[in-house]
């Protein structure tokens, strides 16, 4: 499998899995593919994976030794543009995350007048996080394109970038991205998780208890 200018990498890893789906008639075998290059270490596991476990994988006690032993994210990378919205992820993310696991913040650029306070927010909402223990690193990308973001993402290592998006793009996740958003699911080598803002319900469900 190489580099194609018609099929996405998530394509061709799915020819792969309807390829071998096809082979066994239907009855998947498990079967783990590594795709390994300079800029990506892709995964994909088939029917549950056969991945043999590392020595240092089975005498893991703790989540903290398993990352130790390479398995899972140690690095986070989260994008905030400096508004409230991704003020309200940023602080999901930082007390979701273990404090072991380290957290980078890229400040974007918002357009006009909203980039001085967009910038204010970023600072303030890092400075809250170190007072309550949170370490973290704030990023700064002179040009914070998708490129230059996804070299970074390899540069630092990173296991994990989270995209945040519009509350109105729930329904349609990959289609509310922008350019830089869609080059980054693309070529970035780790995992990407896009996030959503909460939505409103679009049914009010009435959870009063009942009197009988």
């Amino acid at each position: 499998m190489g580099a194609s200018n018609k099929y996405t990498v998530d394509e061709q890893l799915e020819q792969i899995a309807f390829y071998w789906i096809n082979l066994h008639g239907g009855d998947t075998a498990p079967l783990t593919v590594r795709i390994l290059s300079r800029e990506r270490d892709v995964y994909l596991d088939i029917a549950g994976g056969s991945r043999i476990p590392k020595i240092s994988d089975r005498s893991a006690r703790t989540v903290a030794e398993l990352r130790a032993a390479g398995v899972g994210v140690d690095r986070v990378l989260l994008l905030h543009d400096g508004s409230r919205a991704h003020s309200d992820l940023f602080q999901a993310v930082v007390t979701l995350l273990d404090p072991e696991v380290a957290l980078g913040v890229l400040p974007l650029s918002l357009t006009g007048a909203e980039t001085t306070k967009g910038a204010v927010l970023v600072h303030e909402d890092a400075e809250r996080a170190k007072k309550v223990g949170r370490g973290l690193t704030v990023l700064d990308l002179p040009k914070a394109d998708g490129p230059a973001i996804v070299e970074r993402l390899r540069q630092d290592q990173y296991g994990l970038v989270i995209l945040p998006l519009a509350e109105e793009s729930s329904s349609n996740l990959t289609g509310a991205l922008d350019e830089r958003g869609r080059y980054i699911l693309e070529y970035a080598h780790c995992r990407v998780f896009l996030a959503p803002a909460p939505g409103i319900p679009q049914e009010v469900v009435d959870s009063t208890p009942s009197v009988s």
